[in-house]
């Protein structure tokens, strides 16, 4: 690794503090970080040893008013946030804006005071107050446990209809849920422009290897997989240059042994998808499209005697799983419009309304379906609640519906607040947010997160933030690109904010890993550079650093392949991670008078 970095990516290593903090002028890895001749007065006592663990609890949220408009004009003091009823401060805060879209790349527009407007530098953070375009990642997923077949067509050319709409630097994974797993046909790492390139010459043919579907018959996996395969086989990406594999990339997901009940087996396909995405960042909306399941029901006791049975404590964890994934569901119904003559949906099985012999419906058994269709309903609904996100049932427009579930990710506020006292106990702490003066707004957001010491594996964090099509939040980061002759001038500001700092004695230590990787546009890795800084600082230069950030720079050569540029720092105590991607083509046009 030490060879491949000397060797691909040019580095002049001299780790310099921005600002007002200025005695810091350099430090290889590994070693320690440290002021001298602190002032006597600004240190805590020899004895001391305080753990300050810091851990950024994110909440998107999607604002709209009574008849259904998003509400895009709140600002930070219109919020409330609630942790188990204790009002917390909000110290991270942004908007995305609903609308079109800018060319991919495009960075936030920097404050004078970092890059006047006669300087080639070019600035780019992950913590922008506001920005165009998608902020989250979106998932279709397709069920054919709960689906009958007869149902596909249409929701297939629904589905389609608003697969013309989507925009290159979209986000849409398409995912297909059966008894085996989850199979993945459009990865969200994908970019779209080779999707719109083939749905723009597409004249409405399906696949060779489909099979008629019979009346009774659920949703064939042949069949949508032979449907799509027209459209979605673009090119597989690039090969990467780092040693670790794209987690996103696989083509099957499994969700451990499945269940006979397609309601446990359905909430495990959820809970498997969350720790899939869990990964990246911010908000994920899945958009299940389906005919539901019951959450109620009957089985047989020991003896073969029938009893009411429950799935609402599984739900229960499963919900605590996607929550702290922060994963939102939108369930939307594949059958459309519900008629006296409809199933339930494959869970429940068809009853025998009418046929040829009885055209006459039993008006018991006409009850019986709707009580199934009613069930099946409100688990929809409750699903779709519990993740912060809706339920679109009994609706014709089903492309309207995806729209309206994909339109919530590019309109939202998000909320940031450290918890006062985190324990790290695994306990699923409740959320609550509130609009102060504006009664007609309503709110969808996760109901909580799991109060859990970073993110587990440390090698899957990282191996995650490398490949995740959206940048991480946990620790701010703003860096600052200027091309030079040989190559490109990267400072990197650090809030400490997000960092896990130990009082030990008269300094605050810290270990801070900083990874660079290149990009190019079809999936490739370039030129890995991984550095481990460890952080012994006084009182004086904490509490600097606190207002103007950990700053280093680094003279970075970019491949000839690559296009961007992705810096992620993760703090080793708390798990906490930031990422932010530089687009070095804009900061070349940046040059162009």
């Amino acid at each position: 690794m030490k060879r491949l970095a000397a060797v691909a990516l040019l580095i002049v290593s001299c780790l310099v503090l921005v600002g007002p903090v200025n005695s810091l002028l350099s430090a290889p890895a590994g070693q320690k970080v440290a002021e001298t001749n602190p002032a006597p007065d600004q240190l805590p006592s020899p004895k001391t040893t305080l753990r300050v663990t810091t851990t950024l609890i994110e909440v998107t949220v999607v604002a709209r008013e009574k008849h259904g408009q998003l509400v895009t004009d709140l600002k930070q003091d219109n919020f409330e946030i609630y942790d188990e009823g204790k009002r917390q401060k909000i110290q991270f805060f942004t908007v995305q804006r609903a609308g079109s879209p800018p060319a991919q790349g495009v960075p936030p527009t920097p404050p004078a005071s970092v890059a006047s407007r006669t300087s080639p530098a070019r600035t780019f953070s992950n913590r922008s107050s506001e920005s165009l375009g998608p902020n989250a990642v979106t998932v279709i997923l397709i069920d054919e446990i709960d689906m009958w077949c007869e149902e596909w067509p249409w929701a297939r050319s629904q589905i389609t209809h608003f697969l013309r709409q989507v925009q290159p630097g979209d986000r849409i994974g398409i995912y297909l849920m059966s008894w085996g797993g989850i199979s993945v046909l459009h990865r969200v790492t994908q970019d779209c422009s080779t999707l719109i390139k083939q749905l723009a010459s597409w004249k409405g043919e399906f696949g060779q290897n489909r099979r008629p579907c019979a009346y009774g018959e659920p949703l064939s996996r042949t069949n949508v997989g032979a449907d799509f395969s027209v459209l979605l086989n673009g090119p597989e990406p690039g090969p990467g240059g780092i040693g670790v594999q794209n987690p996103y990339n696989s083509r099957f997901i499994s969700a451990g042994n499945p269940s006979r009940d397609p309601a446990i087996r359905s909430l495990q396909i959820f809970a498997a998808i969350a720790n899939h995405l869990a990964g990246i960042p911010g908000r994920k909306n899945l958009i299940w499209v389906s005919d539901g399941f019951p959450l109620v029901g009957q089985g047989r006791d020991p003896e073969g005697n029938w009893e009411p049975i429950s799935f609402h404590a599984y739900e229960q964890r499963t919900m605590r799983v996607v929550n702290g994934a922060n994963v939102a569901i939108y369930s939307l119904e594949a059958e459309g419009l519900n008629t006296l003559l409809d199933e339930p949906s494959p869970s429940v099985g068809r009853l025998p309304l009418a046929d040829a012999a009885n055209p006459h419906p039993d008006p018991e058994m006409i009850k019986a379906v709707w009580r199934a269709i009613s069930l099946t309903h409100l688990a929809m609904l409750d699903v779709s609640d519990r993740s912060g996100g809706r339920a679109f049932i009994d609706t014709n427009d089903l492309t309207g519906s995806i729209r309206t579930a994909f339109d919530d990710s590019h309109s939202t506020y998000t909320l940031g607040f450290y918890p006062e006292a985190p324990r790290f106990d695994g306990q699923f702490h409740q959320i609550r947010v509130k609009v102060v003066g504006r009664p007609d707004v309503s709110l969808i957001y996760r109901k909580g997160y799991v109060d859990a010491h970073g993110t587990g594996d440390p090698k899957q964090q990282l191996q995650d933030a490398v490949w995740s099509p959206l940048d991480g939040n946990g620790i701010a980061l703003t860096a600052e690109m200027t091309p030079r002759a040989a190559g490109y001038d990267l400072i990197l500001r650090v809030g400490l904010d997000g960092l896990d700092l130990e009082l030990d004695g008269r300094r605050r230590k810290g270990t801070v890993r900083v990874v660079l990787v290149q990009n190019d546009d079809e999936g490739g890795r370039y030129n890995y550079l991984d550095q481990t800084l460890d952080l012994s600082l006084t009182q004086s230069m904490y509490e600097k650093m606190l207002k103007s950030g950990l700053s280093f720079r680094r003279t970075v050569a970019m491949n000839p392949k690559a296009t961007s540029l992705r810096v992620i720092v993760v703090d080793q105590g708390s798990g906490n991670l930031g990422s932010v991607t530089i687009p070095v083509n804009e900061v070349r046009r940046g040059l162009a008078p």
